[in-house]
Protein backbone atom coordinates (compact mmCIF):
# COMPACT_ATOMS: atom_id res chain seq x y z
CA UNK A 1 0.00 0.00 0.00
CA UNK A 2 1.34 3.37 -1.10
CA UNK A 3 1.31 5.85 2.48
CA UNK A 4 2.32 10.09 2.32
CA UNK A 5 2.18 11.48 5.56
CA UNK A 6 0.10 14.99 5.23
CA UNK A 7 0.84 17.96 7.53
CA UNK A 8 -1.84 19.10 8.73
CA UNK A 9 -2.96 22.08 10.92
CA UNK A 10 -5.69 22.21 13.82
CA UNK A 11 -7.45 25.33 14.86
CA UNK A 12 -6.56 26.06 18.57
CA UNK A 13 -9.78 26.86 19.41
CA UNK A 14 -11.95 23.33 18.32
CA UNK A 15 -9.08 21.45 17.55
CA UNK A 16 -10.78 20.57 13.43
CA UNK A 17 -7.84 19.60 11.28
CA UNK A 18 -6.91 21.45 7.75
CA UNK A 19 -4.66 21.00 5.10
CA UNK A 20 -4.44 24.98 4.42
CA UNK A 21 -2.92 26.92 7.64
CA UNK A 22 -4.72 29.40 6.88
CA UNK A 23 -8.63 28.23 7.01
CA UNK A 24 -7.26 26.97 10.68
CA UNK A 25 -6.37 30.40 11.71
CA UNK A 26 -9.24 31.84 10.57
CA UNK A 27 -11.84 28.39 11.67
CA UNK A 28 -13.06 30.03 14.90
CA UNK A 29 -12.24 33.44 14.15
CA UNK A 30 -14.85 35.83 15.54
CA UNK A 31 -16.95 37.72 12.40
CA UNK A 32 -17.88 41.35 12.13
CA UNK A 33 -20.11 43.60 10.23
CA UNK A 34 -18.07 45.12 7.75
CA UNK A 35 -20.39 48.55 8.65
CA UNK A 36 -21.13 48.77 11.93
CA UNK A 37 -18.18 46.31 13.58
CA UNK A 38 -20.71 44.58 15.70
CA UNK A 39 -19.99 40.48 16.13
CA UNK A 40 -21.90 38.35 13.68
CA UNK A 41 -22.38 34.69 12.84
CA UNK A 42 -20.11 33.07 10.84
CA UNK A 43 -19.59 34.25 7.20
CA UNK A 44 -22.14 36.89 7.91
CA UNK A 45 -20.28 40.63 6.53
CA UNK A 46 -23.38 42.33 7.53
CA UNK A 47 -25.47 42.20 10.75
CA UNK A 48 -29.23 42.35 10.31
CA UNK A 49 -30.03 45.93 10.92
CA UNK A 50 -26.95 47.12 8.51
CA UNK A 51 -28.53 44.63 5.66
CA UNK A 52 -31.89 46.26 6.46
CA UNK A 53 -30.92 49.59 6.26
CA UNK A 54 -28.94 49.06 3.09
CA UNK A 55 -32.24 47.11 1.20
CA UNK A 56 -34.00 50.09 2.17
CA UNK A 57 -31.33 52.51 0.74
CA UNK A 58 -31.54 50.71 -2.60
CA UNK A 59 -35.73 50.47 -2.31
CA UNK A 60 -37.73 52.09 -4.75
CA UNK A 61 -39.74 54.12 -2.16
CA UNK A 62 -43.67 54.70 -2.61
CA UNK A 63 -46.43 55.89 -0.67
CA UNK A 64 -49.66 53.88 0.28
CA UNK A 65 -51.98 55.82 -1.78
CA UNK A 66 -49.73 54.92 -4.97
CA UNK A 67 -48.79 51.49 -4.24
CA UNK A 68 -51.01 49.07 -5.89
CA UNK A 69 -50.64 45.35 -4.91
CA UNK A 70 -50.69 43.51 -1.23
CA UNK A 71 -48.20 44.57 1.16
CA UNK A 72 -45.91 42.48 3.29
CA UNK A 73 -44.71 43.13 7.04
CA UNK A 74 -42.01 41.30 7.58
CA UNK A 75 -42.02 41.69 11.91
CA UNK A 76 -45.74 40.09 11.81
CA UNK A 77 -44.73 38.03 8.50
CA UNK A 78 -48.35 39.71 7.30
CA UNK A 79 -49.43 40.04 3.87
CA UNK A 80 -52.48 42.13 3.04
CA UNK A 81 -53.78 45.06 0.62
CA UNK A 82 -54.74 46.82 3.42
CA UNK A 83 -52.25 48.72 5.44
CA UNK A 84 -54.14 49.76 7.96
CA UNK A 85 -54.24 46.10 9.06
CA UNK A 86 -50.53 46.25 9.25
CA UNK A 87 -50.41 49.00 11.78
CA UNK A 88 -53.73 47.78 13.83
CA UNK A 89 -51.59 44.75 14.34
CA UNK A 90 -48.45 46.57 15.99
CA UNK A 91 -51.08 48.85 17.51
CA UNK A 92 -52.94 45.85 19.28
CA UNK A 93 -49.41 44.19 20.49
CA UNK A 94 -47.94 47.60 21.33
CA UNK A 95 -45.27 47.82 19.01
CA UNK A 96 -43.97 50.53 17.79
CA UNK A 97 -45.09 51.82 14.26
CA UNK A 98 -43.30 50.54 11.24
CA UNK A 99 -41.77 53.34 8.95
CA UNK A 100 -42.16 51.54 5.84
CA UNK A 101 -43.79 47.83 4.95
CA UNK A 102 -42.25 45.69 2.08
CA UNK A 103 -44.48 46.25 -1.68
CA UNK A 104 -45.11 42.59 -3.61
CA UNK A 105 -44.82 40.22 -6.25
CA UNK A 106 -47.74 38.36 -7.76
CA UNK A 107 -46.59 35.05 -8.99
CA UNK A 108 -49.77 32.76 -11.05
CA UNK A 109 -49.90 29.54 -10.52
CA UNK A 110 -47.87 27.75 -13.67
CA UNK A 111 -47.00 24.36 -14.49
CA UNK A 112 -43.51 24.65 -16.31
CA UNK A 113 -43.74 21.81 -18.83
CA UNK A 114 -39.96 21.87 -20.09
CA UNK A 115 -39.23 20.75 -16.60
CA UNK A 116 -41.50 18.84 -16.00
CA UNK A 117 -40.75 16.87 -19.69
CA UNK A 118 -36.67 17.37 -18.61
CA UNK A 119 -37.34 15.31 -15.41
CA UNK A 120 -39.48 12.64 -16.94
CA UNK A 121 -36.20 12.45 -19.63
CA UNK A 122 -33.80 11.89 -17.00
CA UNK A 123 -35.42 8.60 -16.09
CA UNK A 124 -35.15 7.12 -19.69
CA UNK A 125 -32.42 5.56 -21.46
CA UNK A 126 -29.21 7.85 -22.17
CA UNK A 127 -30.14 8.94 -25.90
CA UNK A 128 -34.04 9.47 -25.45
CA UNK A 129 -35.57 11.72 -27.80
CA UNK A 130 -38.69 10.34 -28.47
CA UNK A 131 -41.16 12.69 -27.48
CA UNK A 132 -44.74 12.23 -29.31
CA UNK A 133 -46.82 15.44 -30.15
CA UNK A 134 -43.93 17.53 -27.87
CA UNK A 135 -45.43 20.70 -30.20
CA UNK A 136 -48.97 19.83 -29.35
CA UNK A 137 -48.28 19.26 -25.62
CA UNK A 138 -46.30 22.73 -25.58
CA UNK A 139 -49.50 24.58 -27.03
CA UNK A 140 -51.89 23.02 -24.83
CA UNK A 141 -50.04 23.60 -21.75
CA UNK A 142 -49.97 27.71 -22.47
CA UNK A 143 -53.69 28.03 -22.96
CA UNK A 144 -54.15 25.40 -19.37
CA UNK A 145 -51.60 27.82 -17.84
CA UNK A 146 -53.28 31.05 -19.21
CA UNK A 147 -56.60 30.13 -17.82
CA UNK A 148 -55.76 29.25 -13.98
CA UNK A 149 -56.18 32.20 -11.71
CA UNK A 150 -54.42 31.41 -8.72
CA UNK A 151 -51.89 33.77 -7.36
CA UNK A 152 -49.83 33.64 -4.23
CA UNK A 153 -47.42 36.78 -3.34
CA UNK A 154 -43.89 37.40 -2.62
CA UNK A 155 -41.90 39.93 -0.59
CA UNK A 156 -40.22 42.41 -2.67
CA UNK A 157 -37.47 44.06 -1.19
CA UNK A 158 -36.98 46.27 -3.87
CA UNK A 159 -40.28 48.07 -3.34
CA UNK A 160 -40.87 49.96 0.30
CA UNK A 161 -44.04 51.70 1.02
CA UNK A 162 -43.70 54.47 3.56
CA UNK A 163 -46.10 55.06 6.26
CA UNK A 164 -46.70 58.77 6.46
CA UNK A 165 -46.99 60.33 9.59
CA UNK A 166 -50.16 61.36 9.55
CA UNK A 167 -51.15 57.84 9.27
CA UNK A 168 -48.96 57.27 12.22
CA UNK A 169 -50.35 59.66 13.88
CA UNK A 170 -54.03 58.13 13.79
CA UNK A 171 -52.87 55.30 15.58
CA UNK A 172 -51.18 57.29 18.16
CA UNK A 173 -54.18 59.60 19.02
CA UNK A 174 -55.95 56.26 19.97
CA UNK A 175 -53.30 55.92 23.12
Amino acid sequence: MDVKQVELYACGKCGKYYQDIKFAEDCCKPYHCEICGIETKRYILKCETCAENARFEKANKVLPSEYKGYLYDDRFEMYTDDIDEILERYWDEGEDLPNYVYGTTETRFQVDIDSAIERAEEDMYEDFDDIVDYKELIEFMEKWNEKQTGVTYYQDTKTVVLVPEELKNKYCDKI
